[in-house]
């Protein structure tokens, strides 16, 4: 790739650094953003910067949210009692898409990895242990 400009080269490097992309899958997104139109691209460009300004943690379970509590969080008709926890709010994402869980959730942020220097401190332990000497579970389970 060293033909190419600088410009697409940062392009690219930047695409690269997405899971799952290799240069090769991220120079034909960037090729593809080169054939868009400029308002596309800038819709793109802006939908980025949007959600991380946007977006943040749900005050309550940890999941995406652009106010204080999520959906889950502030829909009256979720069972309170059900609580499933989960690594990420990707988790939910599919969780929700795939089942019936009309529960909570409960993110930790990753999972232990003590070879990896991953403790229960580096996780949203605490906020799950206060979780439960607050709130009324009647199960828990861990998602999948």
């Amino acid at each position: 790739m060293s033909q190419m400009s600088p410009t697409l080269e940062r392009l690219v490097d930047q695409i690269a650094k997405l899971p799952g992309l290799g240069k090769k899958s991220a120079l034909r997104l960037a090729m593809h953003i080169l054939k868009q139109s400029e308002s596309d691209a800038r819709a793109l460009a802006e939908a980025i910067v949007q959600v991380k300004m946007r977006l943040h943690m749900c005050a309550r379970c940890g999941n995406l949210t652009e106010v204080e509590l999520c959906s889950i969080c502030s829909d009256a008709k979720r069972d309170g009692g059900l609580l499933c926890i989960v690594e990420s709010p990707q988790d939910i994402l599919r969780l929700e898409k795939a089942t019936a869980f009309r529960g909570i959730y409960h993110v930790l942020g990753g999972v232990l990895s003590p070879l990896d220097g991953v403790g229960p401190e580096a996780l949203r332990m605490a906020d799950l242990w206060n979780r439960t000497e607050h709130e009324k579970f009647r199960e828990v389970i861990l998602g999948a």
